[in-house]
């Protein structure tokens, strides 16, 4: 299967319009995003809940001033390792009392194998995994958590590949200069 019939659902769901125009337009739009790998639209250095801690001092973290601004958290190992996913609504429903004795990794959900990705997978083959809200793909290298694509991340790469497509069309140059320096 071509990436172009990969992406097509996706970026009919970015783009505006109907008909055989926008069935166009999708089509060589995804036809851009061909040649990208999974890191190339993953969301880097995502915040990292630490399994060894307590879920008490993660709640904590979360609910300080450098918390991070995120819903879904992977759960890793000392060595960066994937361990499982935990969610917001998840952490609040653990007992209070138990919060200062669990740790993260203990409540951490399992993430299913085919939300786990290496971060040189070609685009077209994470375009076939199933993904959606509260179902983040988690982007690994080596083994290690490196990344995650959410369905912003992908609507996001479909944008630009739209805004590619428009300045090709246009011959406007790009100078790499946005005129506030």
């Amino acid at each position: 299967m071509s990436i172009v019939r990969a992406g097509a659902a996706l970026l009919r769901s970015v783009l505006p319009g109907t008909g055989r125009a926008r069935i166009r337009t999708c089509g060589t739009l995804a036809g851009r995003l061909d040649g990208l790998v999974a890191a190339d639209v993953m969301t880097p250095r995502p915040y990292l809940a630490p399994g060894w801690w307590t879920v008490q001092a993660l709640v904590e973290h979360l609910l300080g001033p450098d918390g991070p601004r995120y819903r879904v958290f992977p759960v890793v190992d000392v060595h960066g390792r994937l361990l499982g996913r935990l969610h917001l609504a998840e952490l609040g429903a653990i007992d209070r009392d138990a919060r200062a004795t669990t740790t993260v990794a203990d409540v951490a959900r399992p993430v299913p194998p085919e939300l786990v990705v290496d971060s040189g997978m070609p685009l077209e083959q994470v375009l076939r995994r199933p993904h959606g809200p509260c179902r983040e793909i988690v982007v690994q290298h080596g083994g290690r958590v490196v990344g995650v694509i959410a369905t912003t991340d992908l609507q996001r790469a479909a944008e630009l590949a739209a805004l590619r497509s428009d300045a090709s069309e246009h011959d406007v140059p790009w100078n790499g200069s946005i005129g506030w320096e």
